[in-house]
């Protein structure tokens, strides 16, 4: 099989081929990983990586330095509209040069967009047939009412005016943070909800850690995704895909299931 994969923020294709690198082992040659960089030009994101060249433990590093050189990428800055569809044509362009694919793979942000991709086109004829998420942050619905991030510090409904701050806290706490996200004036898009009133059609697997200061945002994503056709490996760690044999087994043996779903439609 064929996989699509988008890094996380801050980061870069090389970065995600490294921290996949021991499930791409355990799996086997027969399936291929393409990776693709986001266009926005970041500063190195945050994380627990292992070094390019070493599963010891000892070799672990904070963020990517040390992982791979630069220049580091993000799919988005901010959950602007805009922003949101400019990834999505990432996405539609990588399968027009380098397609088809059978499947899409996400880490972090990485993982927002692919959800929020294949959520928006639900109703129409993917181009993929399974998806996998690490450590999923928020999808975004670019079809939602937009707010406005005011100078107070309050968030706004642009239409009616509502303070929906509260809301924005619970759903994209990073938007608190104004030095790293400046989005004073800015008009943004909502997160999809996670009623069960939307959700992917295809089988997935979703792996995360219950350390993750976004570990609600991956669970709000699987419950977008069909019960029947989920697969979710809760690990003890933060936000980083393990490295632990016994983990990458684990996580093999999931994705192995989700080949064999795909294989039988």
């Amino acid at each position: 099989m064929r996989f699509l994969c988008l890094h996380g923020i801050g980061s870069n294709a090389e970065v995600f081929n490294a921290q996949l690198s021991a499930i791409q082992a355990a799996l086997g040659s027969q399936h291929e990983f393409v990776f693709v960089d986001g266009d926005i030009p970041s500063e190195a994101g945050p994380g627990r990586l292992t070094s390019l060249y070493s599963t010891n433990e000892a070799h672990l590093c904070t963020g990517v330095y040390g992982v791979a050189e630069g220049p580091y990428f993000s799919f988005f800055n901010l959950p602007t509209a805009s922003q949101i569809y400019d990834a999505f044509e990432l996405i539609d362009q990588a399968l027009e040069d380098d397609g088809p694919f059978d499947g899409i793979f996400g880490f972090s942000q990485g993982a927002s967009v692919a959800a929020s991709y294949l959520l928006r086109n639900q109703d129409a004829h993917l181009p993929f047939k399974c998806a996998v998420f690490f450590c999923a942050t928020a999808p975004f619905n670019v079809e939602s009412a937009p707010f406005r991030s005011m100078d107070d510090g309050t968030f706004r409904d642009e239409a009616t005016g509502e303070d929906i701050t509260a809301e924005i806290a619970a759903n994209i706490p990073d938007l608190s943070d104004r030095k790293h996200f400046p989005s004073q004036g800015k008009s943004m898009i909502r997160p999809y909800p996670s009623d069960g009133s939307i959700q992917i059609p295809l089988p997935t697997v979703h792996v995360y850690g219950r350390n993750d200061g976004y570990y609600p945002q991956s669970r709000n994503l699987v419950e977008m995704c069909q019960s029947f056709d989920r697969e979710v490996l809760e690990h003890k760690g933060g936000h980083s895909i393990p490295w632990e044999q016994g983990m990458t087994s684990r996580i093999v043996d999931l994705l192995r299931r989700l080949v064999h779903a795909v294989d039988l439609q």
